[in-house]
């Protein structure tokens, strides 16, 4: 699971880029699982999908096969299955998930590599249990 330690942050934002570049070989923010928040009142804040344990956004989903658990015990959505009402989102322990176009994104974990972790410059984004500052 990533860890995030919100003290440490500095809101470069080379999480999201270097996201995006794992993920989709190119920089587009609003495909980046992983957000900083730069607006009033919670400037400084990140959201991203910890694939917590708890996996609370699968029994929250109203719609039937739109969330599932993937071989690798990680949540994934199925878009066409999505109605984007967000009760995943909403009902997420640690907050709220990215969106793009109006839908969840849920992180794949870089299957265990975190590239986000790697990159980060402070150490605000670790590889680690699931407490988070």
């Amino acid at each position: 699971m990533l860890k995030y330690r919100n003290s440490l942050c500095t809101g470069c934002r080379i999480c999201e880029v270097v996201c995006s570049l794992s993920q989709y070989k190119k920089i587009n923010i609003q495909q980046s699982f992983i957000r900083y928040r730069d607006s009033w009142p919670e400037i400084g804040k990140v959201d991203f999908c910890r694939q917590c344990k708890a996996q609370k956004c699968v029994e929250w989903c109203p719609e039937e096969d739109a969330l599932y658990i993937n071989k690798y015990g990680l949540v994934e959505l199925k878009q066409e299955n999505c109605t984007g009402c967000l009760e995943c989102s909403s009902n997420c322990p640690y907050g709220n998930l990215p969106l793009n176009e109006g839908f969840p994104l849920f992180c794949n974990t870089c299957l265990g590599e975190y590239q986000c972790a790697k990159w980060c410059p402070t150490g605000a984004l670790m590889k680690g249990d699931e407490v988070d500052e």
